[in-house]
């Protein structure tokens, strides 16, 4: 099966690693940790009866990164450049918003977050649970 098929949150368990940040203030988690499996296996619960839509999004690299230093946020880093519905990144970033019942992606590509992001809609569920664990984390 090629990447174009594969829907997008299958990608997040083969990222490198994970950034929780929070407040703008980062900590990374490598591939191998007890806290990046705890952050996918959240992300995988959220996700079982969701799925891919269109995107409306686009990210602005200013916008995001300032964004970034408020509220808390998840960003997976990939070792290479990979490609979805040909769009490239390099790393997958998203604002943890608990009663949310979707989130957008925003793609960066060579340090930066720009053009279309992907969106995952929860359909019944919402993030609570992964703000959950992500909180958990932080303490």
């Amino acid at each position: 099966m090629t990447e174009q098929f594969v829907s997008i949150d299958s990608f997040f368990a083969e990222a490198a690693g994970v950034e929780v940040i929070s407040e703008g203030a980062a900590s990374a988690f490598d591939a191998r940790s007890e806290q990046f499996a705890a952050v996918t296996g959240a992300l995988e619960k959220i996700n079982a009866d969701g799925y891919e839509m269109p995107a409306l999004g686009v990210s602005v690299d200013s916008f995001t990164k300032n964004e970034m230093k408020k509220g808390v946020w998840l960003r997976f880093v990939f070792s290479r450049t990979r490609e979805h519905n040909g769009m490239p990144f390099d790393a997958l970033l998203i604002k943890i918003e608990p009663n949310f019942h979707g989130y957008n992606i925003e793609r960066q590509n060579g340090g930066i977050y720009g053009g279309r992001c992907f969106y995952f809609n929860l359909n019944s569920g919402d993030m609570s649970a992964l703000s959950d664990t992500v909180n958990g984390l932080l303490k």
